[in-house]
């Protein structure tokens, strides 16, 4: 929301600047009134009132255009057969409106529009078969429209799209060919309706979405021909309408999806997918087992056939956890679990983390257990990181079945801790001392992790704030900490 906010008050606050220079819409059919328009609009014309429309076969190239940083309604560019690049718009830094890239066959990127960092409608990017990136795009921070991303054969990734932390209607990202993974869409944290992914045939996974927490819509995944991985939702957690995963003929499991609330799903739909064997995850789970709505389960394979599979896998545990810890020694960190009881467990992979978010893999430990009983382990990390450094175990069982267990943390080196937070524990509100006043880097960044690992909150903290746990259920959580160049992670315990 923060994102959208941002994009109203510029929106106004460009308006407000200089009175514009054209009340009419502009039409530009060929490359002559295109050269013509400076003669037309001279300098210091840069704002637009209505729409600018560019459509013409023998349009090559936009130069003229040099100097426009506001448009009040609509831009449009469509039907230029010719039209390899979008250089004359640099200067453009509002659209009051939508954006539309249509249909443009030789279109190779969308450099030119480098300055833009708000539309405050639709941006539709459809049938550009020559289009390769969106590096372009590289100041755009969020949409409040819908996003239709479509028939462009040759886009590869999402590379231009770093900034983009909010669309505020739908984002379809549909019949793309080559389009392979999500990659740079790493701040995308907000979709405010459905969020669609329908015949891709090259995507083979998600994993850039990882900072995505909430969808207003549907999560529609279908006809995605090499998808194997749906991890990068793993902090998604609530969706508003259905969860359909349909005729994905590779995707294996749907780990990942894990962390849906399970209230926040109306209709689960789980239908053909070749290979899904694995759909006992938890959102799944609690809305079968606690018949929250309607769902449709069939075309998949054993173990996903349908609800009576799923729900029966749910009750089986693979491992039941004892304990897990970790602690400073003199060759490095310590990782000590046991278990009290194994079912067809493969063993566990040990990973760590900075970040809560990025996580190594430092090695396996195959299962000790005998006749299913439990078993004690051991591990240690010879090579330390400095800092707070957090440990879990992603258990895997014979059927390539993972679960993760709860994360735990050391403190190496000399990690500054110039916060300190109170009380703790707490029945709900967290103090801090430590961050400085204002007008001296008052305001730090914090990000609240439940004891998996799972982002619940995160927010810009000034020094007179707090964190509010209240609606939280009781347990362990990590607290992180950022200002300036800091980062000081602290557990808390809420009452």
């Amino acid at each position: 929301m923060r994102h959208l906010m941002y994009l109203f008050l510029l929106f106004f606050s460009v308006q407000l600047v200089a009175q514009p220079c054209s009340i009419v819409d502009v039409v530009l059919t060929t490359q002559g009134q295109v050269d013509s328009f400076r003669i037309n609009y001279p300098l210091p014309c840069t704002q637009l009132a209505k729409s600018l429309i560019i459509s013409g076969e023998d349009i090559t190239n936009l130069d003229s255009l040099i100097g426009i940083d506001f448009i009040g309604k609509d831009l449009i560019v469509a039907g230029c057969p010719m039209l390899t690049s979008l250089r004359g718009l640099d200067s453009l830094v509002v659209v009051g409106r939508h954006v539309k890239i249509l249909d443009n066959l030789t279109l190779f990127d969308v450099n030119g529009l480098d300055a833009l960092q708000s539309i405050i409608g639709q941006l539709w990017i459809m049938n550009n078969p020559s289009l390769q990136n969106l590096d372009g795009l590289g100041q755009l921070v969020g949409v409040t429209g819908n996003f239709r991303l479509e028939d462009n054969a040759a886009l590869a990734d999402l590379t231009g799209l770093s900034s983009l932390g909010a669309i505020g209607g739908n984002f379809t990202v549909k019949n793309n060919d080559s389009l392979t993974n999500f990659y740079k869409l790493r701040k995308l944290g907000s979709i405010g309706g459905n969020l669609v992914i329908q015949n891709n045939p090259a995507l083979v996974q998600v994993s850039d979405l990882s900072h995505l927490t909430s969808i207003g819509g549907h999560l529609i995944m279908i006809n995605n021909a090499s998808l194997q991985s749906v991890m990068g939702f793993i902090h998604l957690t609530s969706i508003n309408g259905y969860l359909y995963v349909r005729n994905n003929p590779v995707l294996p499991t749907l780990l990942g999806l894990d962390n849906i609330d399970p209230t926040s799903i109306i209709y689960l739909i789980l239908k053909d997918n070749a290979v899904l064997t694995l759909c006992s995850v938890t959102s799944v789970c609690e809305y079968l087992s606690m018949g929250l709505g309607p769902f449709l389960i069939n075309g998949n394979p054993s173990d996903c056939a349908n609800d009576v599979e799923i729900t029966t896998l749910c009750l089986v545990l693979p491992v039941e956890m004892v304990s897990f810890d970790a602690k400073r020694v003199d060759e490095g960190v310590l990782l000590n679990w046991e278990t009290a009881s194994e079912n067809e467990n493969k063993g566990f992979f040990v990973q760590r983390s900075l970040d809560l978010q990025n996580w190594e893999t430092l090695g396996f430990v195959p299962s000790a257990s005998t006749f299913g009983n439990g078993a004690k382990y051991d591990f240690l990390d010879s090579e330390p990181l400095s800092g707070t450094v957090f440990y879990r175990l992603e258990q895997t069982d014979m059927s390539g079945r993972s679960n993760y267990s709860e994360v735990v943390a050391v403190t190496l080196g000399d990690a500054l801790q110039q916060f300190s937070f109170y009380p703790n524990p707490t029945k709900g509100m967290i103090w801090i001392d430590g961050i400085s006043e204002e007008g001296s880097g008052s305001e730090a960044v914090y990000r609240l992790y439940d004891h998996t690992g799972r982002l619940v909150q995160s927010a810009v903290l000034s020094s007179s704030d707090a964190i509010d746990l209240t609606a939280l259920p009781q347990g362990l959580y990590w607290v992180e900490l950022q200002t300036g160049g800091e980062r000081t992670t602290f557990k808390i315990v809420k009452e």
